[in-house]
């Protein structure tokens, strides 16, 4: 299972010379879950066991008239200098559409909302962090998304949140 190489990376810093996950491969349930489809490749998703060491993240920044500003959507990787919050088993919808974006989903909901923030739309602000342009939305003309790939570090590390 994708998962499990995955789990095997964040609990032993090791993706596959673990023995545990290789016996975990053997047992029934294991084997079941795989006849299930649980914890299998979905679409491109891979239950987001490829997703461990890096992954694309699309990112806002919109021009107010005084430069770009990036605008960091509530609990969704964004701005470096702060973590996004821990929401599972339960994740935010709206940020949750935006990790599948990385992945290769379409963009269509992205471009609809980056409309409404240009057109100044109150529900579309709100469903940004609070930054210096929600003053101004309403001379925001341009927004653009830019895809960046992050690197995770090991927890514990330096430049660990």
């Amino acid at each position: 299972l994708p998962s499990s190489r995955a789990y095997a990376w964040l609990r032993y810093d090791d993706e596959g010379a673990s023995s545990f996950v290789n016996t975990m491969m053997r047992w029934p349930v294991t084997r079941q879950a795989a006849a299930l489809n649980l914890g299998i490749g979905y679409h491109n998703h891979a239950y987001f066991a490829g997703a461990v060491h890096q992954r694309a993240e699309v990112v806002l920044f919109a021009d107010g008239g005084n430069g770009w500003v990036e605008l960091d959507i509530p609990c969704k990787v964004g701005s470096l200098g702060r973590a996004p919050c821990f929401t599972s088993p339960l994740h935010r919808r709206f940020a949750w559409q935006w990790w599948f974006l990385g992945l290769g989903a379409s963009p269509t909901f992205m471009k609809v909302f980056m409309q409404q923030l240009c057109n100044g739309s109150p529900v579309a602000w709100a469903a940004v962090e609070h930054s210096p342009l929600h003053a101004r939305r309403g001379r925001v003309k341009r927004v653009v998304a830019k895809m960046f790939t992050y690197h995770f570090t090991s927890l514990g590390a330096s430049d660990w949140w």
